[in-house]
Protein backbone atom coordinates (compact mmCIF):
# COMPACT_ATOMS: atom_id res chain seq x y z
CA UNK A 1 0.00 0.00 0.00
CA UNK A 2 1.18 3.51 -0.86
CA UNK A 3 0.61 5.66 2.20
CA UNK A 4 0.76 8.82 0.09
CA UNK A 5 -2.43 7.80 -1.70
CA UNK A 6 -5.87 8.86 -0.56
CA UNK A 7 -7.77 6.37 1.58
CA UNK A 8 -11.45 5.58 1.21
CA UNK A 9 -13.04 6.34 4.59
CA UNK A 10 -16.58 5.22 3.84
CA UNK A 11 -16.43 2.01 5.86
CA UNK A 12 -19.30 -0.46 5.53
CA UNK A 13 -20.67 -0.25 9.06
CA UNK A 14 -24.22 0.90 8.39
CA UNK A 15 -25.61 -2.60 8.74
CA UNK A 16 -23.83 -3.44 11.95
CA UNK A 17 -26.23 -3.98 14.85
CA UNK A 18 -25.10 -5.01 18.29
CA UNK A 19 -28.59 -6.18 19.14
CA UNK A 20 -28.19 -5.36 22.81
CA UNK A 21 -31.80 -4.39 23.34
CA UNK A 22 -33.42 -6.86 20.99
CA UNK A 23 -35.86 -9.56 22.05
CA UNK A 24 -36.55 -8.04 25.48
CA UNK A 25 -40.17 -8.36 26.42
CA UNK A 26 -41.30 -6.95 29.73
CA UNK A 27 -43.26 -9.31 32.00
CA UNK A 28 -46.11 -6.84 32.13
CA UNK A 29 -46.61 -7.26 28.37
CA UNK A 30 -47.25 -11.00 28.54
CA UNK A 31 -50.98 -10.48 28.89
CA UNK A 32 -53.68 -11.60 31.26
CA UNK A 33 -52.40 -15.18 31.32
CA UNK A 34 -49.22 -13.98 32.95
CA UNK A 35 -51.16 -12.03 35.57
CA UNK A 36 -53.38 -14.91 36.58
CA UNK A 37 -51.01 -16.48 39.16
CA UNK A 38 -50.84 -13.12 40.93
CA UNK A 39 -54.53 -12.36 40.64
CA UNK A 40 -55.64 -15.81 41.76
CA UNK A 41 -52.79 -17.38 43.75
CA UNK A 42 -55.13 -19.79 45.47
CA UNK A 43 -56.23 -21.22 42.11
CA UNK A 44 -52.72 -21.69 40.80
CA UNK A 45 -51.60 -25.29 41.44
CA UNK A 46 -47.94 -24.27 41.17
CA UNK A 47 -48.13 -21.39 43.60
CA UNK A 48 -47.13 -23.28 46.75
CA UNK A 49 -44.02 -24.92 45.26
CA UNK A 50 -42.97 -21.61 43.78
CA UNK A 51 -43.28 -19.80 47.08
CA UNK A 52 -41.40 -22.54 48.90
CA UNK A 53 -38.62 -22.56 46.36
CA UNK A 54 -37.77 -18.98 47.11
CA UNK A 55 -36.30 -20.11 50.38
CA UNK A 56 -33.22 -21.34 48.55
CA UNK A 57 -31.88 -17.82 48.35
CA UNK A 58 -32.90 -16.48 51.73
CA UNK A 59 -29.62 -17.44 53.37
CA UNK A 60 -27.59 -15.13 51.19
CA UNK A 61 -27.55 -12.81 54.15
CA UNK A 62 -25.74 -9.55 53.78
CA UNK A 63 -24.34 -10.13 50.32
CA UNK A 64 -24.88 -6.94 48.33
CA UNK A 65 -24.21 -5.40 44.99
CA UNK A 66 -20.75 -4.20 45.96
CA UNK A 67 -17.92 -6.27 47.37
CA UNK A 68 -16.89 -5.32 50.91
CA UNK A 69 -13.57 -3.93 49.77
CA UNK A 70 -14.93 -1.74 47.00
CA UNK A 71 -14.99 2.01 47.28
CA UNK A 72 -18.35 3.59 48.02
CA UNK A 73 -18.00 6.61 45.84
CA UNK A 74 -15.82 8.85 43.71
CA UNK A 75 -15.50 12.31 45.13
CA UNK A 76 -13.81 13.66 42.03
CA UNK A 77 -16.59 12.79 39.63
CA UNK A 78 -16.74 10.11 36.93
CA UNK A 79 -14.53 10.33 33.85
CA UNK A 80 -15.85 9.14 30.53
CA UNK A 81 -14.51 5.61 30.88
CA UNK A 82 -14.83 5.24 34.65
CA UNK A 83 -15.95 2.21 36.59
CA UNK A 84 -19.41 2.29 38.07
CA UNK A 85 -20.07 3.69 41.51
CA UNK A 86 -20.23 0.91 44.08
CA UNK A 87 -23.34 0.50 46.18
CA UNK A 88 -23.37 -0.26 49.89
CA UNK A 89 -24.38 -3.80 50.84
CA UNK A 90 -28.10 -4.45 51.05
CA UNK A 91 -29.36 -6.21 54.13
CA UNK A 92 -31.10 -9.45 53.25
CA UNK A 93 -33.99 -10.99 55.16
CA UNK A 94 -36.64 -13.63 54.94
CA UNK A 95 -38.91 -13.18 51.94
CA UNK A 96 -42.05 -14.00 53.91
CA UNK A 97 -44.19 -11.58 55.89
CA UNK A 98 -44.21 -12.77 59.45
CA UNK A 99 -45.98 -11.78 62.60
CA UNK A 100 -42.83 -10.16 63.96
CA UNK A 101 -41.51 -8.93 60.65
CA UNK A 102 -40.56 -5.45 61.75
CA UNK A 103 -37.82 -6.50 64.11
CA UNK A 104 -35.94 -8.64 61.60
CA UNK A 105 -32.66 -7.53 60.05
CA UNK A 106 -34.10 -7.74 56.56
CA UNK A 107 -36.46 -4.81 57.09
CA UNK A 108 -34.99 -1.82 55.22
CA UNK A 109 -33.76 0.61 57.83
CA UNK A 110 -34.27 -1.62 60.85
CA UNK A 111 -30.55 -1.56 61.66
CA UNK A 112 -28.91 0.60 59.00
CA UNK A 113 -31.52 3.16 58.10
CA UNK A 114 -29.83 4.51 54.99
CA UNK A 115 -29.37 1.22 53.16
CA UNK A 116 -32.09 0.62 50.59
CA UNK A 117 -32.50 0.27 46.85
CA UNK A 118 -34.54 2.13 44.22
CA UNK A 119 -34.75 5.55 42.53
CA UNK A 120 -37.00 8.24 41.18
CA UNK A 121 -36.06 11.25 39.07
CA UNK A 122 -37.33 14.18 37.14
CA UNK A 123 -38.92 13.66 33.77
CA UNK A 124 -37.95 16.90 32.04
CA UNK A 125 -35.36 16.62 29.30
CA UNK A 126 -33.24 19.69 29.95
CA UNK A 127 -29.54 20.42 30.05
CA UNK A 128 -27.87 22.24 32.89
CA UNK A 129 -26.57 21.85 36.44
CA UNK A 130 -28.55 19.26 38.35
CA UNK A 131 -30.85 18.53 35.42
CA UNK A 132 -31.62 15.25 33.70
CA UNK A 133 -30.18 14.28 30.34
CA UNK A 134 -31.92 12.05 27.79
CA UNK A 135 -30.51 8.60 27.20
CA UNK A 136 -30.79 6.42 24.05
CA UNK A 137 -34.32 5.16 23.29
CA UNK A 138 -35.54 1.69 24.10
CA UNK A 139 -35.98 -0.97 21.47
CA UNK A 140 -38.93 -0.43 19.10
CA UNK A 141 -42.18 -1.91 20.33
CA UNK A 142 -41.21 -1.92 23.99
CA UNK A 143 -43.73 -0.27 26.25
CA UNK A 144 -42.31 2.98 27.64
CA UNK A 145 -43.82 4.53 30.77
CA UNK A 146 -41.53 7.54 30.85
CA UNK A 147 -39.42 9.25 28.18
CA UNK A 148 -36.14 8.96 30.07
CA UNK A 149 -36.63 5.25 30.82
CA UNK A 150 -36.13 5.59 34.56
CA UNK A 151 -39.17 3.44 35.26
CA UNK A 152 -40.56 5.90 37.78
CA UNK A 153 -44.22 4.87 37.50
CA UNK A 154 -46.05 2.35 39.69
CA UNK A 155 -47.46 0.96 36.46
CA UNK A 156 -44.23 -1.07 36.29
CA UNK A 157 -45.49 -3.20 39.21
CA UNK A 158 -49.12 -3.23 38.15
CA UNK A 159 -49.41 -7.01 38.22
CA UNK A 160 -48.63 -7.00 41.95
CA UNK A 161 -50.66 -3.88 42.67
CA UNK A 162 -53.76 -5.18 40.89
CA UNK A 163 -53.30 -8.58 42.54
CA UNK A 164 -53.57 -6.89 45.94
CA UNK A 165 -56.65 -4.94 44.83
CA UNK A 166 -58.34 -8.12 43.68
CA UNK A 167 -57.39 -9.92 46.88
CA UNK A 168 -59.51 -7.46 48.91
CA UNK A 169 -62.26 -7.37 46.27
CA UNK A 170 -61.98 -3.60 46.15
CA UNK A 171 -64.81 -1.48 44.82
CA UNK A 172 -63.12 1.92 45.17
CA UNK A 173 -59.47 2.94 44.87
CA UNK A 174 -57.87 6.33 45.50
CA UNK A 175 -54.57 7.28 43.85
CA UNK A 176 -52.72 10.13 45.60
CA UNK A 177 -50.17 11.61 43.23
CA UNK A 178 -51.53 10.70 39.80
CA UNK A 179 -49.00 12.97 38.04
CA UNK A 180 -49.23 12.33 34.27
CA UNK A 181 -51.55 9.36 34.70
CA UNK A 182 -49.29 6.45 33.76
CA UNK A 183 -50.71 4.29 36.55
CA UNK A 184 -54.16 5.88 36.25
CA UNK A 185 -54.51 4.56 32.71
CA UNK A 186 -53.79 1.04 33.94
CA UNK A 187 -56.26 1.39 36.81
CA UNK A 188 -59.02 2.60 34.51
CA UNK A 189 -58.47 -0.26 32.09
CA UNK A 190 -58.45 -2.77 34.95
CA UNK A 191 -61.51 -1.26 36.64
CA UNK A 192 -63.61 -1.11 33.49
CA UNK A 193 -64.69 -4.76 33.61
CA UNK A 194 -64.82 -5.04 37.39
CA UNK A 195 -67.15 -2.25 38.40
CA UNK A 196 -64.43 -0.48 40.37
CA UNK A 197 -64.44 3.30 40.83
CA UNK A 198 -61.12 5.12 40.44
CA UNK A 199 -60.26 8.55 41.85
CA UNK A 200 -57.02 10.44 41.23
CA UNK A 201 -55.51 13.21 43.36
CA UNK A 202 -53.21 15.96 42.16
CA UNK A 203 -53.35 19.60 43.31
CA UNK A 204 -51.87 20.82 40.00
CA UNK A 205 -52.72 18.19 37.37
CA UNK A 206 -50.39 18.16 34.35
CA UNK A 207 -51.94 18.52 30.92
CA UNK A 208 -51.68 14.77 30.36
CA UNK A 209 -53.79 14.01 33.44
CA UNK A 210 -56.35 16.68 32.54
CA UNK A 211 -56.66 15.17 29.07
CA UNK A 212 -57.07 11.70 30.57
CA UNK A 213 -59.86 12.89 32.85
CA UNK A 214 -61.60 14.55 29.92
CA UNK A 215 -61.38 11.36 27.86
CA UNK A 216 -62.57 9.20 30.78
CA UNK A 217 -65.50 10.76 32.63
CA UNK A 218 -65.55 7.75 34.94
CA UNK A 219 -62.29 9.04 36.46
CA UNK A 220 -62.88 11.27 39.48
CA UNK A 221 -60.08 13.84 39.42
CA UNK A 222 -59.58 15.66 42.73
CA UNK A 223 -57.51 18.85 42.41
CA UNK A 224 -56.43 18.90 46.04
CA UNK A 225 -53.54 17.78 48.19
CA UNK A 226 -53.54 14.28 49.63
CA UNK A 227 -54.04 15.60 53.14
CA UNK A 228 -57.08 17.63 52.12
CA UNK A 229 -58.70 14.66 50.41
CA UNK A 230 -58.00 12.27 53.29
CA UNK A 231 -59.54 14.67 55.83
CA UNK A 232 -62.75 15.18 53.85
CA UNK A 233 -63.39 12.00 51.86
CA UNK A 234 -64.94 8.77 53.02
CA UNK A 235 -62.11 6.27 52.84
CA UNK A 236 -61.85 4.07 49.79
CA UNK A 237 -61.18 0.34 50.00
CA UNK A 238 -57.59 0.90 48.87
CA UNK A 239 -55.39 3.99 48.89
CA UNK A 240 -52.29 4.35 46.72
CA UNK A 241 -49.88 6.97 48.09
CA UNK A 242 -47.37 8.31 45.58
CA UNK A 243 -47.38 12.04 46.27
CA UNK A 244 -44.72 14.36 47.66
CA UNK A 245 -41.87 12.12 48.79
CA UNK A 246 -40.86 13.57 52.13
CA UNK A 247 -41.25 12.66 55.77
CA UNK A 248 -43.63 15.46 56.72
CA UNK A 249 -46.13 14.94 53.89
CA UNK A 250 -46.31 11.16 54.24
CA UNK A 251 -46.42 11.30 58.05
CA UNK A 252 -49.36 13.71 57.96
CA UNK A 253 -51.23 11.51 55.47
CA UNK A 254 -50.63 8.40 57.60
CA UNK A 255 -51.62 10.27 60.77
CA UNK A 256 -55.00 11.18 59.24
CA UNK A 257 -55.59 7.59 58.11
CA UNK A 258 -54.62 6.20 61.52
CA UNK A 259 -56.95 8.58 63.36
CA UNK A 260 -59.95 8.12 61.06
CA UNK A 261 -59.62 4.39 60.47
CA UNK A 262 -57.94 2.71 63.47
CA UNK A 263 -57.40 -1.01 63.82
CA UNK A 264 -58.82 -3.47 61.30
CA UNK A 265 -60.83 -0.67 59.67
CA UNK A 266 -57.70 0.68 58.00
CA UNK A 267 -57.88 0.52 54.19
CA UNK A 268 -55.32 -1.39 52.19
CA UNK A 269 -52.41 1.05 51.75
CA UNK A 270 -49.90 0.91 48.92
CA UNK A 271 -46.84 3.12 48.58
CA UNK A 272 -44.28 3.96 45.98
CA UNK A 273 -40.67 5.07 46.45
CA UNK A 274 -40.04 3.35 49.74
CA UNK A 275 -36.48 2.47 48.65
CA UNK A 276 -33.49 4.56 47.53
CA UNK A 277 -33.32 7.53 47.14
CA UNK A 278 -36.54 8.53 48.89
CA UNK A 279 -36.42 5.97 51.70
CA UNK A 280 -33.99 8.07 53.77
CA UNK A 281 -33.88 11.39 51.88
CA UNK A 282 -36.67 13.94 51.50
CA UNK A 283 -37.51 15.51 48.15
CA UNK A 284 -40.03 18.28 47.62
CA UNK A 285 -42.20 19.44 44.73
CA UNK A 286 -42.95 22.72 46.50
CA UNK A 287 -40.77 23.27 49.61
CA UNK A 288 -42.87 26.25 50.66
CA UNK A 289 -45.81 23.92 51.30
CA UNK A 290 -43.84 22.28 54.12
CA UNK A 291 -43.53 24.15 57.46
CA UNK A 292 -40.02 25.51 57.71
CA UNK A 293 -39.34 23.72 61.00
CA UNK A 294 -40.36 20.41 59.35
CA UNK A 295 -38.05 20.72 56.33
CA UNK A 296 -34.62 19.24 55.99
CA UNK A 297 -31.76 21.54 54.92
CA UNK A 298 -32.22 21.77 51.16
CA UNK A 299 -30.14 21.68 47.99
CA UNK A 300 -31.42 22.96 44.65
CA UNK A 301 -30.72 21.33 41.26
CA UNK A 302 -28.20 18.85 42.63
CA UNK A 303 -27.45 15.22 41.93
CA UNK A 304 -27.52 12.31 44.37
CA UNK A 305 -26.02 8.83 44.10
CA UNK A 306 -26.13 5.56 46.10
CA UNK A 307 -23.59 5.43 48.89
CA UNK A 308 -23.07 9.21 48.84
CA UNK A 309 -24.57 10.87 51.92
CA UNK A 310 -24.38 14.35 50.43
CA UNK A 311 -24.63 15.35 46.78
CA UNK A 312 -22.79 14.24 43.64
CA UNK A 313 -22.36 16.32 40.49
CA UNK A 314 -22.71 13.18 38.38
CA UNK A 315 -25.69 11.71 40.28
CA UNK A 316 -29.40 11.62 39.50
CA UNK A 317 -30.83 15.15 39.36
CA UNK A 318 -33.43 16.67 41.67
CA UNK A 319 -34.83 20.19 41.83
CA UNK A 320 -35.30 20.17 45.62
CA UNK A 321 -33.85 17.52 47.91
CA UNK A 322 -32.52 17.13 51.42
CA UNK A 323 -28.85 18.07 51.56
CA UNK A 324 -27.98 14.78 53.24
CA UNK A 325 -29.37 11.26 53.41
CA UNK A 326 -30.39 9.70 56.71
CA UNK A 327 -31.20 10.99 60.15
CA UNK A 328 -34.49 11.62 61.93
CA UNK A 329 -37.61 12.67 60.04
CA UNK A 330 -35.98 12.17 56.67
CA UNK A 331 -37.47 9.99 53.94
CA UNK A 332 -40.55 7.93 53.15
CA UNK A 333 -39.49 4.68 54.81
CA UNK A 334 -38.59 6.59 57.95
CA UNK A 335 -42.12 8.02 58.04
CA UNK A 336 -43.65 4.56 57.55
CA UNK A 337 -41.50 2.99 60.27
CA UNK A 338 -42.37 5.75 62.75
CA UNK A 339 -46.06 5.20 61.98
CA UNK A 340 -45.75 1.43 62.52
CA UNK A 341 -43.87 1.84 65.80
CA UNK A 342 -46.98 3.36 67.40
CA UNK A 343 -49.53 0.96 65.91
CA UNK A 344 -49.25 -2.78 66.63
CA UNK A 345 -50.99 -5.29 64.44
CA UNK A 346 -50.04 -3.72 61.11
CA UNK A 347 -47.95 -5.58 58.57
CA UNK A 348 -45.72 -4.16 55.86
CA UNK A 349 -44.32 -5.80 52.76
CA UNK A 350 -41.67 -4.12 50.62
CA UNK A 351 -40.99 -5.19 47.05
CA UNK A 352 -37.48 -3.85 46.25
CA UNK A 353 -38.08 -3.17 42.58
CA UNK A 354 -38.74 -0.02 40.55
CA UNK A 355 -37.84 2.26 43.47
CA UNK A 356 -39.70 0.23 46.04
CA UNK A 357 -43.33 -0.85 46.23
CA UNK A 358 -44.79 -1.01 49.74
CA UNK A 359 -48.01 -2.70 50.87
CA UNK A 360 -49.49 -2.16 54.35
CA UNK A 361 -52.50 -3.82 55.95
CA UNK A 362 -53.92 -4.65 59.37
CA UNK A 363 -53.46 -8.24 60.48
CA UNK A 364 -57.12 -8.48 61.57
CA UNK A 365 -58.60 -7.27 58.28
CA UNK A 366 -60.91 -9.94 56.78
CA UNK A 367 -58.81 -10.03 53.61
CA UNK A 368 -55.39 -9.96 55.31
CA UNK A 369 -54.42 -13.54 54.44
CA UNK A 370 -55.43 -13.04 50.80
CA UNK A 371 -53.17 -10.00 50.45
CA UNK A 372 -50.32 -11.84 52.16
CA UNK A 373 -50.56 -14.72 49.67
CA UNK A 374 -50.15 -12.28 46.80
CA UNK A 375 -47.31 -10.14 48.09
CA UNK A 376 -45.38 -12.31 50.57
CA UNK A 377 -43.15 -14.12 48.02
CA UNK A 378 -41.71 -10.78 46.88
CA UNK A 379 -41.26 -9.12 50.27
CA UNK A 380 -37.67 -7.93 50.67
CA UNK A 381 -36.50 -10.71 48.40
CA UNK A 382 -32.67 -10.61 48.23
CA UNK A 383 -32.58 -11.37 44.50
CA UNK A 384 -34.87 -8.43 43.76
CA UNK A 385 -32.76 -6.24 46.04
CA UNK A 386 -29.62 -7.04 44.09
CA UNK A 387 -31.35 -6.58 40.75
CA UNK A 388 -32.68 -3.18 41.77
CA UNK A 389 -29.32 -2.16 43.13
CA UNK A 390 -27.71 -3.09 39.84
CA UNK A 391 -30.37 -1.19 37.90
CA UNK A 392 -29.86 1.94 39.96
CA UNK A 393 -26.11 1.77 39.56
CA UNK A 394 -26.47 1.64 35.79
CA UNK A 395 -28.95 4.52 35.81
CA UNK A 396 -26.48 6.67 37.69
CA UNK A 397 -23.58 5.63 35.48
CA UNK A 398 -25.67 6.30 32.36
CA UNK A 399 -26.52 9.76 33.63
CA UNK A 400 -22.82 10.43 34.26
CA UNK A 401 -21.87 9.28 30.77
CA UNK A 402 -24.64 11.34 29.21
CA UNK A 403 -23.42 14.40 31.07
CA UNK A 404 -19.89 13.77 29.83
CA UNK A 405 -21.18 13.47 26.26
CA UNK A 406 -22.94 16.82 26.56
CA UNK A 407 -19.67 18.40 27.68
CA UNK A 408 -17.79 16.77 24.79
CA UNK A 409 -20.39 17.99 22.31
CA UNK A 410 -19.98 21.52 23.63
CA UNK A 411 -16.19 21.20 23.32
CA UNK A 412 -16.41 19.92 19.74
CA UNK A 413 -18.76 22.75 18.81
CA UNK A 414 -16.24 25.31 20.07
CA UNK A 415 -13.43 23.61 18.17
CA UNK A 416 -15.47 23.62 14.96
CA UNK A 417 -16.23 27.28 15.39
CA UNK A 418 -12.55 28.03 15.83
CA UNK A 419 -11.59 26.05 12.72
CA UNK A 420 -14.20 27.83 10.61
CA UNK A 421 -12.88 31.19 11.73
CA UNK A 422 -9.33 30.09 10.94
CA UNK A 423 -10.36 29.05 7.43
CA UNK A 424 -11.70 32.53 6.78
CA UNK A 425 -8.55 34.28 7.96
CA UNK A 426 -5.62 35.48 5.87
CA UNK A 427 -3.27 34.16 8.54
CA UNK A 428 -4.34 30.59 7.75
CA UNK A 429 -3.65 31.09 4.04
CA UNK A 430 -0.20 32.46 4.82
CA UNK A 431 0.57 29.61 7.24
CA UNK A 432 -0.50 27.02 4.66
CA UNK A 433 1.83 28.51 2.02
CA UNK A 434 4.74 28.76 4.47
CA UNK A 435 4.26 25.14 5.52
CA UNK A 436 4.33 24.10 1.84
CA UNK A 437 7.64 25.83 1.30
CA UNK A 438 9.20 24.19 4.35
CA UNK A 439 7.84 20.73 3.38
CA UNK A 440 8.97 20.92 -0.28
CA UNK A 441 5.48 21.40 -1.66
CA UNK A 442 3.68 19.07 0.77
CA UNK A 443 2.27 21.28 3.59
CA UNK A 444 1.45 19.76 6.98
CA UNK A 445 -2.13 21.01 6.62
CA UNK A 446 -4.34 22.28 3.85
CA UNK A 447 -7.57 24.22 3.61
CA UNK A 448 -9.18 21.21 1.89
CA UNK A 449 -8.28 18.89 4.77
CA UNK A 450 -9.79 21.19 7.39
CA UNK A 451 -12.90 21.81 5.30
CA UNK A 452 -13.38 18.08 4.72
CA UNK A 453 -13.17 17.45 8.47
CA UNK A 454 -15.76 20.13 9.17
CA UNK A 455 -18.05 18.78 6.46
CA UNK A 456 -18.13 15.37 8.17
Amino acid sequence: MNFDDAVEHDLAVDDVDAGVHHHRVADRNLGQHHRKPVKEPGQNPDFAPLAGGLGAVENLGQEGVAHPGQAKGRDQGIPLAAELVSLPPVLGGHHRVGQHRFGEPGVPGAQVRHQASGVIVLTEVIHGPGESIPLPPMAPGKRVTDPLQWGYSLSNVFELLSGCLEAIETKTVLEIGSYKGELTVELLEWAQTRGVKVAGVDPLPPDELEALAKAHPELELLRQTGQEVLREREFDDAIIIDGDHNYYTLSEELKIIGERAPGAGMPLLMFHDVCWPHARRDTYYEPDRIPEDQRQPLVHNEGIAPGIKGTAEWGLPFVWAAAEEGGEKNGTMTAIEDFLAERPGIQLAVVPAFFGFGVMWHRDAPWASAVERVIAPYDRHPVLERMEGNRVEHLVAGQARARQLVKLEEKVAKQEDLLRRLLGSSAFTAAEKLSGLKQRGKPLFTREEVQSLLDE
